[in-house]
């Protein structure tokens, strides 16, 4: 009985810990600047009430903080001043290739572009 007893005081105290951290996930998503994301934070805010889903929590959170956050490094980047006079077109081309690269590097999948090659 002893045995059982104690593996219930050790249930509670994890179930206790998982609603702290379930507390701290709900502030978390609050105070975050989830414009242009309202979905994917409100995917994380169902999940909210069953501590089963702390590691899905975890890893939603993460992955939009790393989207807010290059979303935030795109609008701190000022867009370069077009130039009147014309580019020759190898210099468009490679400028074009570097554009492309640089949404990738972002995490944009650029769909409807064809791989550019030398």
């Amino acid at each position: 009985m002893n045995d059982e007893l104690i593996e219930l005081v050790k249930a509670f105290k994890d179930f206790e810990r998982g609603v702290q951290l379930l507390e701290g996930f709900k502030l978390e998503v609050k105070n975050l600047n989830a414009a242009g994301f309202e979905n994917d934070a409100q995917e994380i805010r169902a999940k909210l009430d069953d501590v089963d889903n702390i590691p899905f929590i975890k890893i939603g959170l993460k992955e939009l903080k790393r989207r807010i956050s290059i979303k935030e490094k795109m609008k701190r980047e000022k867009p370069k001043e077009s130039k009147i006079e014309e580019e020759p077109k190898k210099e468009s081309f490679e400028s074009l290739k570097m554009d492309v690269e640089r949404l990738e590097e972002y995490g944009f999948k650029v769909k409807g572009v064809v791989k550019l090659k030398k």
